[in-house]
């Protein structure tokens, strides 16, 4: 597992109505301005994985309806992976697959500068792609679902897309704990469980803690 705490915001390269409020601890968390400002997770080999079940999550919190980029793997036009994109105050949960690009999308209401919990899962047996919302609050699954390109070698980022020639686009608002979990796709009760009744858990603990590839904290 890799795992790294951040405080502070810290740019790499040098420059129908969301679900009722949460009591969210949030003692520290990275505060993106939607200009210049993201985190570069680089590129570790268990991002990699092409026909991969996985699951991501993060804790997010904006008062902007989008259109932006929170968490993800989403860069360019050739390199596309997955990728957690708000739009219209809707959260969009993105997997590049061999039939194209396929989505699952949540509601309305997200940029309600509230503390929301998105999980995206690709189950790649059962063919779904599922976005979770604040533990089941609001679960919304694609199905029919072809096998996940992946893309070897592209960075992920926290709080901005690359794209490509186009240059990054950025998020403005807040992340906290972010996640990466290889090799499983979590259930309802899985979700329900790292939303933890809104509060942030320490992601070791949690029941599918083995599959724990990547865990971005914040304290």
């Amino acid at each position: 597992m890799i795992g790294i705490q951040i405080a502070i915001p810290s740019n790499q390269q040098g420059g129908g109505g969301g679900p009722a409020p949460v009591a969210f601890i949030d003692d520290k968390s990275m505060v993106f301005d939607g200009v210049d400002e993201y985190v570069d997770l680089g590129s570790p080999s268990f991002f990699d994985g092409a026909g991969q079940d996985f699951t991501a999550a993060c804790w997010f919190k904006t008062s902007s309806s989008g259109p932006s980029d929170i968490f993800g793997k989403w860069a360019g036009l050739g390199t596309r992976d997955w990728v957690f994109y708000l739009t219209s105050g809707r959260v969009y949960a993105y997997l590049n697959t061999s039939g194209g690009v396929v989505s699952a999308i949540a509601g309305a209401g997200y940029g309600d500068d509230i503390w929301h919990l998105a999980i995206m899962s690709y189950d790649s047996t059962a063919g779904e792609l599922t976005v979770d919302i604040d533990g089941g609050a609001e679960r919304t699954t694609t199905a029919g679902v072809a096998a996940r390109l992946g893309a070897a070698g592209s960075k992920t980022f926290v709080g901005a897309r690359d794209n490509g020639g186009a240059g990054l686009s950025f998020f403005a608002g807040s992340v906290d704990d972010t996640y990466y979990f290889d090799g499983v796709a979590f259930s309802a009760a899985d979700c329900i469980a790292l939303f933890n009744s809104g509060t942030a858990m320490d992601a070791r603990t949690h029941a599918q803690a083995a599959s724990l590839a990547g865990y971005w904290w914040n304290g």
